[in-house]
């Protein structure tokens, strides 16, 4: 059961989102960070004790401004933000090129749980994150609310009157989450 401070925690954080969110819509790396490790916890899946790393993959293009300015942000926080854990748990980062992920995945631990942040690589390219995704059992996480009803599963939507967080529960089944109706009543499920 989710407690009342836990719940005033993460409407907090959603409410920062209209601070750190930028005038395309997109949530910034020093809030979206925080925010997608609280998501995990709601993953009736996620089980701290049975795992040794959160291993975060920050897919990017660099021949994409955008992409590669994100990537900065999420180092930038990571940085700023050492010895990071989830419940006890140490999380990882690696930066993955779009071009080089599938083969990243070759060979995932199933020791630690895996988890991926899409910067703003182009929606052809966030399909196929998507279906790889699904594939590999990787959570998907995305800076770009646009990309979520393309098949990625979790991504934060700024709007005018609040934030919310977007998931397509579909996809998020697929790679093998499983989010508590206590987040779920917090957010907006999109089809796709």
């Amino acid at each position: 059961m989710i407690s009342g401070a836990i719940k005033y925690i993460l409407t907090l954080i959603i409410i920062t989102a209209g601070i750190l969110g930028d005038q395309n819509g997109l949530i910034e790396p020093e809030l979206g960070i925080p925010l997608f490790l609280k998501i995990i916890t709601y993953d009736e899946n996620f089980e701290p004790d049975n795992i040794n790393a959160v291993k975060i993959w920050i897919v990017y293009d660099h021949a994409l401004e955008q992409s590669y300015e994100q990537l900065r942000g999420i180092k930038k926080y990571f940085k700023a933000n050492p010895g990071l854990t989830v419940c006890g748990v140490t999380v990882e980062y690696y930066a993955v090129t779009y071009d080089s992920i599938a083969a990243a995945w070759q060979t995932l631990d199933t020791s630690q749980y895996h988890l991926m942040i899409a910067t703003c690589i182009g929606n052809d390219k966030a399909v196929y994150l998507a279906s790889l995704a699904q594939t590999y059992h990787v959570r998907s996480f995305t800076l770009n609310p646009d990309y979520v009803p393309l098949g990625l599963s979790i991504g934060v939507k700024i709007k005018s009157v609040g934030q919310l967080i977007l998931v397509n529960l579909d996809s998020s089944r697929r790679e093998g989450s499983r989010f508590s109706a206590h987040l779920l009543k917090l957010c907006e499920i999109v089809k796709g």
